[in-house]
């Protein structure tokens, strides 16, 4: 009988444990480094634990070492390697075939990050020692049957989660942009941004929407038709995503795939346990953008999510009519443009207060929480945007949301035990559903029991009590049940039998394929270009081994993309708008697609149905004027560390004294604190423990390098007590911040929309709780002159509930626009905490009758420098240069860049 997985991913070892729990037959989980996700490492330690949980149910652990190596890297990645084989992974996910010639004593499975869309290409990775192939996303079903039958490798294949628009390990698109690159595990995700389609002449077509963001992957319907193609593995995506998501998600699948085995009895699942969730698993109640089948019906429309990149949820219905503080929801009706492929339209009276809900216009998609539902009347925490028409959806159902937060699913093995009764003693053996057995006796001399038929029935019931253990005793029998034993011998041996049970079924070994290399096996083609990523000499000399006889330069390597073909893709934007050369489009001639300076011709191959991005850019401002440089920056550090040189350099000083004389001038007293700080500090401003990954960590001093200055100068307070007198209390203060941010890098001034160091500016008040609102406007009123000054575009948001973080009370953003990336860019939040932070910090006031009570804290940036410079070059640009507005030009000493 063939072994059939479900696959799940793991974050990190809660995240593992909850796979397990609610029924994976594996998961895949990062080492600390050379993973496809740099943000879900792991210690080898950390995977032994995972290990030794997973393997007591005959769960499989993968573990992803599947980026790209350089020649200097290979020792490294040799030594994580052979650290996760020592802490007993089951396989090793690898992409660079530089592993492939380590000697591993692994099994190894070939990325889906090696394009594994052919079945000769399939065939060749078998011959060459590969266990398992991973196959790219977007194949179709009878693509998908042709490569199980070419390979004897084991087959897996993605069923749910996100897609990536590009062939996998073939996209440079993130490379392009910035210093991260998908294939080393760090990808900017510049594919679920908004662009522009344009005919690369300065006419728009499309204006801001997400053109190249898909819907999310659902074969959960399909699994009896991959079953029967021949794919033994079934693999959910999501190594970034919550414990609530992967109970859910692998809840859901566990019972379609289980469902799918009971009518084939030649297949079996591949380990063993049973998981029975309290509660309805619903994949459209996680993270979804939608939910799509991809293109495993052929390539067809219907599949992107031009809208909105983020997670919409369940469908409910639409505006229907727009009330002072609500509105109606209508239901979606048959045919509807909001209800496309995968849709599965939700009653609008499920809706209840504290719900999470998004609508998606023409304009654009914004979200916001319900206060109340009343009969068909939802009444929203805010009104702004929502209009007759618009699509509505759930993102967040709190009942649900609940119910997984307290959802105590365990998962237990079947288990029978035999009880033997005799006057010498007692032996109680315990036998698994796989045929493991333990034993565990007492001599001793038992006396014949007053009741029999009594006394077999106590000790059965004590004997089926498997308490908090992994078991479950279904059935048990008695025999000798005319001799007398005490409950508590049972309850001793069945606590004894079934520890030394757990004992048996972890020292089993799991069963690996360890395959050789068949060196004479030959590569499928004799040529291989630079997006196939021959990066370093091991993984050259395996291909060269192999027939390969001309292997060009890595395009991952090379100093720029520009003119190079960055993504192909089966996805065709002139297929989804209906464009199709093959059926006589309105849009004729080149397309491109543009972001700020960014340019991408769209090149559409008709005969193999794809799509290609070639890199058509403008020259980046940044460069142009040899203000900054981001490539120093990653030799010198890393990405996310620019270094600012002649106009750059004094343009950040500039902006520096200018906001701290602004702000001085407004009765703030400037501080220079340090910037690092203690785990105190840290945890009196909320920082610590909630946002402990974000922070850069001086582990052998236990210090915190500051994520903005607001940290070290409010603790200037901790443990103080003021008097009434003492209020206002109003600080400024300077410092470069640092942060382990993760998202989109800029275009025109690449690198400077998200940083790991960077410049700002902050003030920080301490009022009595009396008159924390009011100064709460004093400093937003204050903030809005300093953007004013600038001559920057801006906007004020005052924020819902849901997107503060949980140390506010309330929070305003300032947004600024960037004219050429066409987008707000957030330059400051000002926020009253109340009590919060105080409570924390003990930062405490005497009243006015002596009594000690908690102040308030507020603070704001005044503002964050690299977006300011971001919007300070692309919206002053002229022929002649960046001019510098007017209030800067006494402290940069020039008035323009150029």
């Amino acid at each position: 009988m063939k072994p059939v997985e479900l696959l799940a991913p793991a974050k990190d070892y809660v995240s593992a444990v909850a796979a397990v729990d609610y029924g994976a037959d594996a998961v895949y989980i990062g080492g600390a480094r050379f993973g496809a996700r740099q943000a879900a490492g792991n210690s080898s330690e950390e995977i032994a634990r995972v290990v030794e949980y997973a393997h007591r149910f005959g769960v499989r652990v993968h573990a992803t070492l599947n980026t790209l190596l350089t020649d200097a890297e290979l020792a490294d990645a040799e030594a994580q390697a052979r650290e996760l084989i020592a802490a007993g992974v089951d396989a090793l996910i690898v992409q660079d075939m530089a592993l492939r010639r380590m000697n591993l004593p692994v099994e190894l499975h070939a990325s889906t990050q090696m394009f594994n869309h052919t079945p000769e290409g399939a065939r060749f990775l078998s011959d060459a020692g590969f266990a398992r192939v991973i196959l790219e996303r977007a194949l179709s079903l009878e693509e998908i049957r042709a490569i199980c039958t070419a390979t004897p490798a084991e087959v897996e294949c993605f069923v749910h989660g996100a897609i990536c628009v590009g062939y996998s390990g073939r996209c440079f698109l993130s490379r392009s942009i910035s210093a991260r690159s998908g294939n080393r595990g760090a990808c900017s995700q510049p594919c679920r941004q908004t662009w522009d389609l344009t005919d690369g002449r300065g006419r728009r077509y499309i204006t801001g929407k997400h053109l190249l963001s898909v819907r999310d992957l659902n074969l959960s319907a399909r699994i009896a038709d991959l079953l029967d193609a021949g794919v033994t593995s079934f693999k959910i995506e999501g190594r970034l995503k919550d414990t609530g998501y992967i109970k859910n998600v692998v809840a859901y699948y566990r019972r379609a795939v289980d469902e799918a085995l009971a009518v084939r009895p030649h297949l079996l699942r591949a380990s063993v346990g049973e998981s029975l969730p309290d509660f309805t698993p619903d994949p459209s109640k996680s993270f979804t953008r939608g939910e799509s089948t991809w293109f495993f019906d052929g390539r067809r429309a219907g599949v992107a999510s031009f809208d909105t990149p983020k997670s919409v949820g369940e469908p409910l219905g639409y505006v229907g009519q727009v009330l002072r503080d609500g509105f109606r929801l209508d239901r979606f009706s048959y045919g509807t443009p909001a209800g496309k492929e995968g849709d599965s339209v939700r009653p609008a009276d499920s809706l209840a207060a504290g719900d999470g809900i998004c609508f998606v216009t023409p304009a654009g998609s914004f979200g916001t929480n319900v206060n109340a539902v009343e009969g068909g009347i939802v009444r929203p925490n805010r009104m702004e945007g929502i209009a007759v028409g618009a699509a509505v959806y759930r993102n967040f159902d709190l009942r649900f949301n609940k119910l997984l937060e307290h959802s105590r699913t365990r998962r237990v093995i079947p288990a029978s035990a035999t009880v033997e009764l005799s006057r010498e003693g007692v032996r109680l053996t315990c036998t698994d559903c796989d045929g493991v057995t333990a034993c565990a006796d007492r001599s001793l001399l038992l006396e014949l029991a007053k009741n029999p038929d009594a006394n077999a029935a106590a000790v059965r019931t004590q004997a089926a009590r498997s308490g908090d253990t992994i078991f479950a005793v279904r059935e048990v029998v008695v025999s000798g049940g005319e001799w007398f034993v005490p409950a508590s011998v049972v309850a001793e041996l069945r606590r004894e039998a079934l520890g030394r049970l757990l004992q048996a079924r972890v020292a089993r070994p799991m069963a690996h394929r360890i395959l050789p290399e068949n060196q004479a096996a030959l590569y499928p083609s004799e040529r291989m270009g630079a997006d196939e990523n021959v990066t370093n000499r091991l993984a050259e000399a395996f291909y060269r081994d192999h027939g390969v006889r001309e292997i060009a330069a890595p395009l991952e390597y090379a100093p720029s993309t520009a003119g190079s073909c960055v993504m192909r893709s089966a996805y065709c934007l002139r297929r989804e708008l209906g464009q199709c050369l093959k059926e006589h489009p309105t849009l004729r001639g080149d397309l491109y697609l543009e972001h700020g300076t960014f340019r991408y011709r769209l090149d559409f191959d008709c005969v193999r149905c794809e799509m290609a991005l070639v890199d058509c850019r403008r020259t980046e401002l940044a460069r142009k004027y040899d203000i900054i440089d981001f490539d120093l920056g990653v030799k010198l550090t890393g990405a996310g560390f620019p270094v600012y040189k002649g106009k750059g350099a004094r343009l950040q000083r500039a902006l520096i004294n200018y906001f701290l004389d602004y702000n001085t001038k407004a009765g703030y007293k400037e501080i220079e604190p340090p910037v690092m700080v203690n785990e105190a500090s840290g945890f009196g401003t909320g920082q610590l423990p909630d946002k402990e990954g974000q922070m850069y960590h001086a582990t052998v001093d236990n210090f915190y390098l500051v994520p903005t200055a607001e940290v070290p100068v409010t603790n200037i307070y901790r443990d103080v007590i003021l008097d009434e007198k003492d209020f206002p209390v109003k600080l400024t203060a300077y410092t470069p911040c640092f942060r382990r941010e993760a998202g989109s890098y800029g275009k025109d001034v690449r690198g400077l929309n998200r940083l790991h160091q960077f410049d700002k500016v902050e003030i920080v008040q301490l009022s009595l709780p009396e008159h924390s609102y009011e100064a709460l406007d004093g400093m937003v009123a204050h903030v809005e002159g300093l953007v004013k000054s600038l001559g920057l575009p801006y906007r004020i948001l005052r924020l819902c509930g849901g997107d503060m973080s949980f140390t506010s009370a309330l929070t305003y953003d300032f947004e600024v626009y960037s004219e050429a990336q066409k987008r707000w860019l957030e330059v400051s939040s000002v926020s009253n905490f109340e009590s919060f932070q105080a409570n924390r910090l003990k930062l405490r006031y005497r009243d006015a009758e002596k009594k000690t009570q908690l102040a308030h804290t507020l603070n704001g940036s005044s503002l964050a420098l690299p977006r300011i410079v971001a919007a300070l070059l692309e919206n002053f640009q002229t022929p002649d240069g960046i001019r510098i507005p007017e209030v800067l030009i006494p402290y940069t000493g020039f008035d323009i860049i150029g």
